[in-house]
């Protein structure tokens, strides 16, 4: 929901996930914005009789005339660029966790035990505790998706 009137100077944006790429776009061309938090701007808005889209944002362009409003602090571009950095590298970690416990877990029934670690020396026991029997594809297959996520030195295939 997006107030814009040409009778305000600012321009209400509630919090969410298009706030930034609204954000942006307004700025370039040259209006100012305002981020609303969302919880204030809904306790306002609760007082209205009529729940519409229109009224919504008439409600949103009066609390922003009458200055009743908390402004929110926008994260910068950069600063949400490293945090999904970071959140996608947790994510491959974790997927790469989750591909070695799959590869335990399919050996441990042929009473073959990896043991604890990972990295070059997991691949390494893997390799040597499946070569040449019914297991190699599988482990291979699964050791070539842990080297995707992370890549060792010692990933090439047998």
């Amino acid at each position: 929901m997006l107030a814009i009137s040409v009778l305000l100077q600012s321009k209400p944006i509630p919090q969410g996930r298009p706030l930034q790429r609204g954000r942006i776009k307004l700025r370039k061309l040259g209006l100012p914005v305002v981020c609303l938090d969302a919880r204030h701007a809904k306790a306002a808005l609760a007082l209205q009789l009529n729940k519409t889209d229109r009224n919504d944002a008439r409600g949103l362009a009066q609390i922003v005339r009458t200055g009743w409003y908390r402004e929110v602090a926008v994260k910068s571009v950069d600063s949400q660029l490293v945090r999904s950095m970071l959140t996608t590298r947790v994510q491959l970690v974790r997927m790469r966790v989750d591909l070695a416990n799959q590869i335990r877990g399919v050996l441990k029934p042929f009473g073959l035990v990896a043991g604890k670690g990972g990295g070059r020396a997991f691949v390494e026991r893997v390799r040597s505790l499946v070569a040449g029997g019914p297991l190699a594809p599988v482990a291979e297959v699964l050791l070539g998706r842990v080297c995707k996520l992370k890549t060792f030195r010692v990933c090439d295939p047998i």
